[in-house]
């Protein structure tokens, strides 16, 4: 069976940008070790290769911007400054945002890269960021709640909160190489969809992070669509609130539908914000507890939102094979 044209140019792509990866990393080690610094020869060439693999996921990215932003015509200067900005811009945050999760020694020194790197994209973009009842987020660990609308959402999040959020995943991220890692090193907690004895023992895990102090932040929709609207809530969020005894705190992100829909891949500049409700103390651990926090929660999201209320839940697409 002849192999895929697709894989072999992968193969062919991933082998030119291992050579120059290789070369700086034989460069480096010998020029530390001439300064006497001893470091791992094969660290160096790991974090070589992340450097120069990401430049080529950051390559198609730059590509749209060129196709949507043409340097031909009266604009021509302004669209090439334009594009070598954009194309900077991305290879560096993204760069730096992966090498500095990777190698940073603790979660919190993570996060303040993060943090520092998300607000800078959201900066040198032009988007503007409104927080309103930030003072309302507890001092303690809790249950942080927001609708799910975009994939900017989660860099929205990573600007906004203090410390060392904990983001509840969909455990198909803990199997990808590059986005499995790096959410790993952030302390993001996967948890199963399709299998029901799995997606209970995942529940207890993170309820079990969340008595010892974690911050967690849930998306109960559990998904987002093209359509505008709150999406029913599934009930794992409150779970973990009720049986850890953690106050729930809505929250709701404003805009980030159209910052960047689920078709785009460049993000149109457009005023964000982001609002925090007061939090909701448990009334116990039973079912109907959960009940209670769920639909006080929904409420007070509507109320902010700007959108239809959906109701429905979105049923994730079961993995084929």
């Amino acid at each position: 069976m002849p192999a895929d044209p697709r894989l072999r140019r992968t193969a062919v792509l991933l082998g030119v940008l291992s050579i120059p990866a290789l070369i700086l990393a034989a460069h480096l080690y010998v020029m530390y070790h001439a300064q006497g610094i001893g470091l791992d020869f094969v660290g160096i060439v790991v974090l070589e290769l992340c450097h120069w693999y990401l430049w080529a996921l950051a390559g198609p990215l730059v590509w749209r911007l060129a196709l949507r932003w043409p340097v031909t015509g009266p604009g021509r200067a302004r669209g090439i400054v334009r594009h070598a900005v954009a194309a900077l811009v991305i290879s560096v945050l993204v760069v730096a945002a992966y090498i500095a999760t990777m190698i940073l020694p603790t979660l919190s020194s993570r996060w303040s890269a993060l943090r520092t790197i998300a607000r800078s994209a959201l900066a040198l973009t032009g988007i503007k960021v409104t927080v309103t009842g930030a003072e309302r987020l507890p001092r303690g660990n809790a249950v942080i709640l927001f609708n799910h609308t975009s994939y900017m959402d989660a860099v929205i999040i990573a600007s906004v909160l203090p410390g060392e959020p904990a983001f509840v995943a969909k455990k198909e991220f803990a199997d990808q190489a590059f986005a499995g890692s790096f959410m790993r090193r952030l302390g993001v907690s996967f948890v199963e969809r399709f299998d029901a004895a799995a997606s209970l023992a995942d529940a207890e895990t993170v309820t079990g992070l969340a008595k010892a102090g974690r911050l967690f932040v849930f998306f109960p929709e559990g998904t987002f669509t093209r359509r505008a609207g709150l999406l029913g809530f599934y009930m794992g969020a409150f779970k973990v609130a009720a049986e850890a005894n953690l106050p729930v705190v809505p929250g709701v992100l404003r805009g980030v539908r159209t910052l960047l829909r689920g078709d785009q891949w460049f993000p149109r500049r457009t005023p964000v914000s982001v609002v925090i409700e007061e939090p909701i103390q448990p009334s116990g651990t039973d079912f109907t507890a959960m009940l209670a926090m769920r639909d006080a929660a929904r409420a007070a999201m509507l109320k902010h939102v700007g959108e239809p209320d959906l109701g429905a839940l979105e049923k994730p697409a079961a993995p084929s094979g």
